[in-house]
């Protein structure tokens, strides 16, 4: 069969859709049973910045893949939501040191058992191997999309 004669059902970035979109609804229904007013894209900001207090915003961004502005965007949310702090000169906003505060501590503290129940549950009756298969596979996905533009 050529390339331009398969159906849906048969090209695989039809099916990474199909299962970002799933994840999404995931997401977005985990938070909500939490009880948590916190985005997809505000846990991994919060998430990486108690990974490395201190981080400035280009670091961040870098380290999420997320664009500098949504970073501002996001981080200003979390700010007014009192989870982090920035520390540094009011002259740059992308140079302040990002920190989380007790609250910020408080609502990764009650996010990271959910999310390793998650996790799991995207991975149930998968082996180890087919999950480092699947991480390499995607990282390789990664890399041939993002080759013309690096």
């Amino acid at each position: 069969m050529k390339e331009v004669d398969k159906s849906l059902d048969d090209i695989y970035l039809f099916h990474l859709d199909k299962t970002y979109k799933q994840y999404k609804k995931f997401k977005k229904d985990f938070f909500k049973n939490l009880d948590l007013d916190l985005t997809s894209d505000q846990w991994i900001v919060l998430k990486r910045i108690s990974e490395k207090e201190g981080i400035n915003q280009k670091d961040l961004a870098d380290s999420t893949f997320k664009e500098p502005a949504s970073v501002t965007r996001i981080l200003d949310i979390l700010s007014r939501k009192g989870y982090i702090e920035r520390r540094g000169t009011l002259q740059d906003r992308r140079v302040f040191e990002l920190f989380l505060t007790e609250a910020g501590k408080a609502v990764v503290d009650k996010v990271i058992p959910a999310a390793l129940a998650g996790r799991a549950k995207g991975i149930e009756g998968f082996s180890a191997a087919e999950v480092q298969q699947l991480i390499d596979l995607l990282d390789r996905l990664h890399h041939n999309f993002s080759s013309d533009t690096e």
